[in-house]
């Protein structure tokens, strides 16, 4: 698990941005809305936190097992150097 959360760690701008469009797709009212599908809304944000936070750590850490950075951290870099960064 350390290795996971230090993949994420050096994707954490992807990291943000993957959890920042999951909560927005599956919580907000003009979207699925599955905060208010279930029974308790708070035990459901926290089994969709839980399982969007599991998912990002997995995330990275498949991208770090290929060496590979984020695309959020990709974009930025190709953005600030250039194409030849």
């Amino acid at each position: 698990m350390p290795l996971s959360l230090s993949a994420l760690g050096q994707r954490s701008l992807s990291g943000y941005l993957f959890q920042s469009v999951a909560w927005l797709v599956l919580l907000a009212p003009f979207t699925l809305a599955l905060g208010t599908r279930f029974g308790d809304p708070t035990v459901t944000g926290l089994l969709i936190a839980v399982t969007v936070w599991l998912a990002t750590v997995l995330l990275a850490r498949l991208l770090d097992k290929r060496q590979q950075a984020g695309p959020a951290e990709i974009l930025l870099r190709r953005l600030t150097y250039g194409p030849r960064a």
